[in-house]
């Protein structure tokens, strides 16, 4: 059975004791700390994995491909992970008895990440780096670690992070508050739930039942769709929950996330990405697909497309289309939330023309 790692202990580790309080925290709590006997072994020379390995009673062997060395859990090798290049450049095994503590390299990253947002520090060790970055606000792991575990920011480059978190505005919301108002113009901010519940909603007009497309929770996202396609909000989203939201504005969400989330093909490419598997997708209305498309592609109107996502294949590449990219552009943003594999004609349907 595995305990869990004590912060007392975890303090005099590399890197994880400069940690902030909270952080290490979090990082213990989901640290294992388990009991070999002689002779096991943690992991052979030459494999991958996803765990930071620290030796914290007992001694290991550590064989490599021209030396063969013990380490201590006395000694102060023993304080930095073990073996921590991918692929491991080692075999460790158990001399005698000892004592381990795992941690998942996501996690650990994150409460890396985490910490240096929170106390303005730089921490270099074997395999990981901190920049020191300055924020206002103070930051709690859970809907960052969501954040950060998502499709759309797991591949986000680390100085995108740095301006991203820094760039966050603190919003409180009641129950009941409207963020975002469908058909409004106001093109101010793209949003993150930190706590609480929102709920987005399309009105159908005529005296029905507004139509509900998501239920949003700690780390989801809204109000990209409008700040990519610049036109007017198409939904609206409203606090199911007393709650705290965090916001970007316009000018550094183009400039931090939007570059990175948009892949693009010129028409001219599509032919061949068709023939290679890619699924075209045009998201422009019912009435302009049924007025003519491009051939062999599936319709999802841009304003049902967070209904209808769960429907979509993460297995299948998708190039996606409209009359001049913007809305598209923005249902790419939002596949890629998801981890979807997704690219954008440039300059829509009217880029045919273009090129023609």
């Amino acid at each position: 059975m595995a305990d869990t790692l004590e912060p007392s202990v975890a303090a005099n580790l590399t890197p994880i004791g400069q940690l902030g309080p909270g952080a290490l925290r979090a990082l213990c709590e989901r640290a294992t700390v388990r009991t070999y006997p002689a002779g096991h072994t943690l992991f052979e020379k030459g494999s991958s994995d996803h765990i930071t390995y620290f030796l914290l009673a007992g001694s290991l062997e550590l064989k490599g491909h021209k030396d063969t060395v013990t380490l201590e859990a006395s000694s102060a090798d023993a304080k930095q992970p073990l073996s921590n290049s991918q692929p491991r450049q080692h075999t460790v095994s158990a001399v005698e008895e000892v004592q381990v503590t795992e941690i998942d390299n996501n996690h650990l990253n994150n409460c890396l990440l985490l910490s240096g947002l929170q106390t303005h520090s730089k921490v270099q060790a074997e395999g990981y780096e901190v920049h020191e970055i300055e924020v206002e606000q103070d930051l709690e792991l859970g809907w960052v670690e969501e954040l950060l575990d998502s499709p759309g920011f797991s591949d986000l480059p680390l100085v995108n992070l740095v301006h991203l978190f820094s760039s966050f505005e603190s919003h409180p919301v009641k129950s009941g508050d409207v963020v975002i108002q469908q058909d409004d113009k106001n093109l101010d901010y793209y949003y993150i739930v930190r706590q609480g519940s929102c709920r987005v909603t399309r009105s159908r007009g005529g005296g029905n039942e507004d139509l509900v497309l998501a239920n949003l929770k700690p780390g989801s996202t809204f109000g990209e769709d409008a700040l990519i396609s610049e036109s007017a909000r198409s939904a609206t989203v409203t606090a199911t929950s007393d709650g705290m939201l965090m916001r970007l504005s316009r000018k550094d969400f183009n400039m931090i996330l939007v570059g990175q989330r948009v892949q693009w093909v010129d028409f001219s490419e599509v032919k061949q990405r068709v023939a290679d598997g890619a699924q075209l997708l045009d998201t422009r209305f019912e009435s302009e697909f049924k007025s003519g498309t491009l051939r062999g592609a599936l319709n999802i109107p841009f304003y049902v497309l967070r209904l209808r996502m769960s429907q979509l294949n993460a297995d299948q590449s998708y190039i996606l289309f409209c009359n001049d990219a913007r809305q598209s552009a923005a249902a790419a943003f939002l596949m890629r939330q998801e981890g979807l594999d997704v690219s954008v004609i440039r300059d829509g349907i009217q880029g045919r023309q273009n090129q023609a």
